[in-house]
C-alpha cells in the first residue's frame, strides 16, 4: 500500500504502488468514478530483499484520490501488464506491483529518480529533483487557497506547521497581492 514517490536517495523510504492499494481494484470494471490509492507501505530493500514496510509515522498512512485520467490511465496499463505476464506464465494477482521490470519484480525506485533527473535536465530545470514536485504540489494548493490541513494530510505529515515552513513557498505573486491588500487597507 504505497505511491511512488522518491525522495533522496539512500536516506528515503522507496515506494511501489501495488494494485491491492487502489480502491476500488483497478482489475476490475465498474469501479467507482473516485478512486484513491490507499497510502500504507512503501518498497525498501530489507537484507538486500525487496519488502513493503510502514510509512515512518503514522500521519504517513492515508487514502489519496486519483483523478479519472489516472485511473483510465492505470486500467489501460494494467491490462498490457496482465497480457505481458501471462504470456511469461505469472499468473497476475492485486499483490503485483504495478510497475513492474517486464517480470514482475519492482523497479528500483532509484530508476525513477535517475529518469526524472534527465526530464528535468532536458526541460532546461538541472538541479531540480523529483522530491521538488511535492514542494511545487504543496505550492500550487496554498496559491488556490486550499486549506492548508488538506494539503499536510494529502502529503502525508504529522503537522500542518510542517508543511506550511517546508513545503509551500511565497511567490512574488503572493508578495504582489499582500501588498495590494496592505494599500487598500491604509486606503490608497
Amino acid at each position: 500500500m504505497s505511491v511512488q514517490s522518491v525522495v533522496r536517495p539512500c536516506t528515503s523510504p522507496r515506494a511501489a504502488v501495488r494494485l491491492v492499494d487502489c480502491e476500488p481494484s483497478l482489475g476490475h470494471e465498474g469501479s467507482r468514478f473516485d478512486a484513491r490509492l490507499v497510502v500504507g507501505s512503501s518498497l525498501q530493500r530489507v537484507n538486500k530483499e525487496w519488502q513493503f514496510v510502514p510509512p515512518k509515522t503514522s500521519h504517513g498512512v492515508r487514502s489519496v484520490p486519483l483523478l479519472p485520467q489516472v485511473v483510465d490511465r492505470l486500467r489501460k496499463h494494467r491490462a498490457e501488464q496482465a497480457q505481458r505476464l501471462l504470456r511469461l506464465g505469472i499468473r497476475v494477482s492485486d499483490e503485483q506491483v504495478v510497475c513492474d521490470r517486464g517480470d514482475e519484480a519492482p523497479i528500483d525506485p532509484s530508476t525513477y529518480t535517475h529518469a526524472a533527473s534527465r526530464i528535468i535536465t532536458s526541460a532546461g530545470v538541472p538541479g531540480a529533483r523529483l522530491h521538488d514536485l511535492r514542494h511545487a504540489v504543496a505550492t500550487a494548493l496554498a496559491a488556490s487557497r486550499n486549506r492548508p490541513e488538506v494539503t499536510s494530510k494529502l502529503l502525508g505529515h504529522a503537522s500542518v506547521g510542517f508543511t506550511l515552513s517546508t513545503y509551500t513557498h511565497v511567490t512574488d505573486d503572493d508578495l504582489d497581492v499582500v501588498t495590494q491588500k496592505l494599500g487598500q487597507v491604509l486606503g490608497h
